[in-house]
């Protein structure tokens, strides 16, 4: 038996004994983001750990796509990368996130959730101008029975509102 076999057995052995046999090595990688391809849940990086810049495509921006949780990094920022021989690249963690996707099955919770559940901003804004609309033809009624008296009186018009005056469009929702 020469060196090199008795010197490989004696590492197996190593490995066998310490659990290490069939495991295979996990990497991560600091990387700049040069591009996002949110319809494929991948961006393409170049890593900048060490001394040599190689790039990686198609990482993946979800473990799994469609897992619920959809972090769209900025161009340009820092990411980490996790892969293996075993692994596609996935990105764990992130410098700047230009969007957020979330999708729940039940509940989607914000801080402590005691604001209650996110408005239906469009059937909100229609209901208070139909309610301006209502007061406003009341209080014309009120000006219409105060002048068949003789005295006078002067409503003011009502303004309707616009979703653009109480709407965060920093945070969307629907079904």
């Amino acid at each position: 038996m020469s060196t090199a076999t008795a010197n490989r057995n004696i590492s197996d052995a190593i490995l066998k004994i310490t659990g290490l046999h069939k495991a295979v090595p996990v990497y991560y990688v600091n990387a700049i983001v040069e591009s996002v391809n949110i319809a494929s849940r991948t961006c393409d990086v170049t890593a900048v750990d060490g001394n040599v810049e190689f790039e990686i495509p198609n990482v993946m921006l979800m473990a799994v796509v469609d897992d619920g949780i959809l972090l769209e990094p900025v161009i340009g920022s820092t990411v980490k990368v996790i892969y293996s021989q075993n692994v596609e690249p996935f990105i764990c963690q992130y410098s700047e996130i230009a969007n957020i996707t979330l999708t729940a099955q039940t509940l989607i919770k914000l801080n402590d959730g005691s604001y209650g559940g996110l408005i239906k901003i469009g059937q909100l804004t229609s209901t208070i101008n139909n309610l301006v609309a209502q007061v406003q033809a009341e209080l014309l009624k009120i000006v219409t029975a105060i002048t068949s008296l003789g005295g006078t009186y002067t409503a003011g018009a009502l303004s309707q509102f616009s979703r653009s005056d109480y709407e965060n469009t920093n945070v969307k929702h629907g079904n």
